[in-house]
Parts: C-alpha cells; sequence; structure tokens
C-alpha cells in the first residue's frame, strides 16, 4: 500500500520513534517505551495518523470452550495493542505479513471497529459491555450510589477482613526494583496462572517502564509483612484502568480482591487527573456492581486470504457458535456465575 510505514522487529520500531508522535494512542500500552518493553516480535504500520500496532507469535489460535482450549494449529498471529484511524488499509497489509491480525476489544461505534467490522464478518462475536466509573465528587457519594446491598456488603467485608489481618494497604506508583517480585508470589497461586494468563515474571520490564512513565500504578494488601492480594493498574490521559489482579488462595474467604478494589477507587476518586476508572474487559458481576456507564465493545479476528488460515477461521466460527449457544443458555437459567465460580475453584486446585 503505497504511504504505508511498516517496521519490523525491534530494531526498526527502536529506530524510529517519530512514527508514534503524530498518534493519539487510546492506551498508554501502545506508547512507544511501553510498546517496547513488552516481549515478542513488534509489527508496526503506520500512514498519515492512522497506526495499527502488536506483536506477531507464531501460536494456536486462542480457543476456548468455557475454559476448556481447544487444539488449532499454529498460525502467525498479530495481536494488536492499538487501532487508531483509517485502520482497514493497514489491516489489509499486516494480512499479507501475518495469518491472523486479532484485534483488542473495539468500541462497537467507533471508526476503527466499522472499519475493521467491514472486512470480513465474524459469526457469533457479540459485542459486551465495558464497565466505567466515571468518578463521583467524593469516595461517600460513590458508596452511596451503590444498591443498598452492595453498599452494606463492602463495609461489612472491610470490617471483617480488617479484624482477621494485620492489614496494610501499599501504593507503588513510581521505580520500584522489587514489586515484580512481590506480586509474582501473589501470582504464582492463582488461577489465572494456570490458564496462562494474569502477572508473570516476563511482565517485569513493562512494569518497571509503566512505573517510571507514571502509566503504572500497583496496590498491595498486606497481612502483615505478606503480601496477600494486589491490583495492577493502567494510567492514560484521565482514566485509571484495571488491568491484572490476583490473591492468595489462603484468604479467599476475606474477599481481599473487592477490599483493594475499594481502595484503588477511593484513590482514583481523591486524583484530580482522573476521570474515569475503567474496569477493563470481562462480565465479572463486580464490574456490573460498581460501575456507573460503560459502552459496547467487541474482539475481531481476520484472517488471511490463503488455505490454512481459512481452515483455522471455519474452525474457530464452529467454537465460537457453539461457546455462545451454551452462554445463552447459562445465561437464560440463571447460572452463569455459579459455572465461572466452579470452573475458578476447580483451577485453584
Amino acid at each position: 500500500m503505497a504511504g504505508t510505514l511498516i517496521l519490523r522487529g525491534r530494531a526498526e520500531v527502536e529506530a524510529n520513534p517519530v512514527a508514534w508522535d503524530g498518534v493519539r494512542w487510546t492506551t498508554e500500552t501502545a506508547e512507544h517505551a511501553y510498546f517496547l518493553a513488552e516481549p515478542g516480535e513488534p509489527l508496526a504500520l503506520f500512514a498519515g495518523d492512522a497506526a495499527l500496532i502488536g506483536r506477531v507469535a507464531t501460536r494456536p489460535l486462542e480457543q476456548r470452550f468455557g475454559y476448556v482450549r481447544i487444539p488449532s494449529p499454529n498460525l502467525r498471529i498479530l495481536r494488536v495493542v492499538d487501532a487508531v484511524g483509517d485502520v482497514a488499509p493497514l489491516a489489509r497489509a499486516a494480512l499479507a505479513e501475518v495469518d491472523v491480525v486479532q484485534t483488542p476489544a473495539l468500541p462497537v461505534e467507533s471508526p476503527e471497529f466499522r472499519a475493521l467490522a467491514t472486512l470480513q464478518p465474524n459469526p457469533f462475536m457479540t459485542p459486551w459491555t465495558r464497565r466505567l466509573l466515571v468518578l463521583p465528587p467524593t469516595f461517600d457519594a460513590f458508596l452511596a450510589g451503590l444498591g443498598k446491598r452492595s453498599r452494606a456488603g463492602v463495609r461489612y467485608d472491610a470490617k471483617q477482613l480488617e479484624a482477621a489481618l494485620d492489614t496494610r494497604v501499599e501504593v507503588v506508583s513510581g521505580p520500584d526494583d522489587t514489586v515484580a517480585d512481590r506480586l509474582e508470589t501473589i501470582a504464582r497461586t492463582t488461577y489465572q496462572r494456570r490458564l496462562g494468563a494474569g502477572f508473570s515474571r516476563d511482565r517485569a520490564d513493562v512494569l518497571r517502564v509503566g512505573l517510571a512513565n507514571g502509566w503504572s500504578r500497583v496496590y498491595l494488601l498486606h497481612d502483615g509483612d505478606t503480601p496477600v492480594a494486589f491490583w495492577w493498574c493502567g494510567v492514560h490521559g484521565d482514566h485509571i484502568r484495571l488491568n491484572t489482579t490476583g490473591y492468595l488462595p489462603a484468604y479467599a474467604e476475606h474477599r481481599p480482591g473487592i477490599y483493594l478494589l475499594m481502595r484503588v477507587i477511593e484513590d482514583a476518586i481523591a486524583d484530580p487527573q482522573l476521570r474515569v476508572l475503567d474496569f477493563g474487559p470481562g462480565r465479572s458481576d463486580y464490574k456490573q456492581r460498581f460501575s456507573n456507564d460503560g459502552y459496547e465493545e467487541q474482539n475481531l479476528y481476520l484472517f488471511a486470504p490463503r488455505l490454512r488460515p481459512q481452515v483455522a477461521r471455519a474452525t474457530s466460527t464452529a467454537v465460537r457458535g457453539a461457546s455462545a449457544g451454551a452462554r445463552r443458555v447459562l445465561d437464560h437459567v440463571g447460572v452463569t456465575q455459579k459455572v465461572k465460580t466452579a470452573w475458578r475453584r476447580r483451577l485453584r486446585g
């Protein structure tokens, strides 16, 4: 495509920081220093003020039926970090380089989503609500906006936890050489780790860069000297986003994640630079309970017009169709959250 700048690999990305200057990124993970800190093979495409950037890996296409992984052949997949502007021509150019372009969740009303969605149909890919908290003026106002049951639950759980633990909350918002080790002591015990997700040591450089540039904040709950739960949050513009969490399974009965989340919300409200707390992707009940705004978003998968990617596309469509059908049944009978909770308990061990 004429006029398109394509940067392949770390050396070319490092040598062309100016390409990032004219783009209004939607997330800190797309900023040049942060993008370089992430492990993997970078691929970045630019045309005017439009950009499509991500990392390429040869691996199976991520396919799950619930929490069960479905086998898939290895494909060269571009996992997009950010898409800004008129990205459809850039996606076409990327599909000459890779087998699959996998986007993050994009707002369905955004021009980026509409442009990419016209390239290929994505049957059985349904949107979900991205939950937001437009920050109220005070933490008391936030609590007052909750339902009576939720408000009472937050207060009761906090009192119970503080009575049971030697409670201390640590907030890390600048350079810290030890925070990654402390997160790892928790993350290695979580069900997210068993799913290949959550925090891991290969994210230490990313965390270091995020903290050094004001793009990350880490909240750690301690029981005395023992770290028992964490939230790693991303900060970009006037938004703070929940990224990764975890807690020691032995402390599950105390609901440490929710306790620590309340501290994140309280601190965000007190920060005059912040306007919105973004709960991140996913449909967990707590996101609906504590949010007051949101928008519809959806992932997209674009497959190259070659035999192997198209076979994978057919298989992926079948898996998503079966999964969507099962989800509708569980939603209809009202047991979706119970099934998710049971799977997580099983993964914990």
